[in-house]
């Protein structure tokens, strides 16, 4: 920067006035971004005595960029029911936690973006990837930008060879009470019958 200085004007006498002169480069791109010159801090200035100095102002943007991404369900288009209404998922910086997250569903069609994302830190070029909360039943892969939940079908297991044993319940009693109850009643109706003859 100190290379886009103007020169200084040293053959200027007491009262004056001058004016600020621009830089020779009024951009400047870095390997973070471009810096902008903006303006100085005064228009003029009259030579009273002392140097007159202007100071002038530049902006940075750091260069941006914009990623997008998806969430793939593998559930047999929800024949289970158990795909919720919609997930959180966080954007990660060379594998860091940013702070930046988004809530995705199906009414984004399971697609997200994230913008305005610096595209270097330190010289170096950032890699973002995400990172999605714990979905119950389901069971997620990251790759990049892009999440795939798959159904986790837990298989139903059957114990072959194996006989339950049941308690007894006393129905068994019941039917033995209900046979003597018969018989006691063909007893006595045949005992009546015998008596009237």
């Amino acid at each position: 920067m100190q290379a886009l200085l103007p020169s200084d004007k040293t053959d200027l006498t007491d009262g004056t006035k001058t004016t600020p002169t621009a830089p020779s480069q009024t951009e400047v791109k870095t390997a973070d971004g471009t810096w902008t010159f903006k303006s100085y801090d005064k228009s003029e200035e009259t030579i009273n005595g002392a140097d007159a100095h202007f100071l002038g102002s530049w902006t940075f943007a750091a260069d941006s960029r914009t990623l997008t991404g998806s969430v793939t369900w593998m559930d047999q288009d929800n024949s289970t029911g158990r795909r919720p209404q919609s997930v959180l998922i966080h954007l990660l910086a060379d594998g860091q936690d940013t702070g930046i997250s988004v809530t995705v569903n199906e009414a984004m069609g399971w697609r997200y973006s994230f913008e305005n994302l610096p595209r270097y830190k330190d010289g170096k070029e950032i890699i973002y990837s995400v990172r999605e909360d714990e979905v119950e039943g389901y069971s997620s892969k990251a790759d990049g930008m892009n999440v795939t939940n798959h159904l986790a079908v837990k298989p139903e297991v059957r114990e072959v060879g194996k006989k339950q044993i049941l308690p007894r319940t006393g129905q068994n009693a019941s039917i033995w009470l209900l046979a003597l109850g018969f018989l006691t009643l063909g007893g006595a109706v045949g005992l009546i019958k015998h008596q009237r003859s």
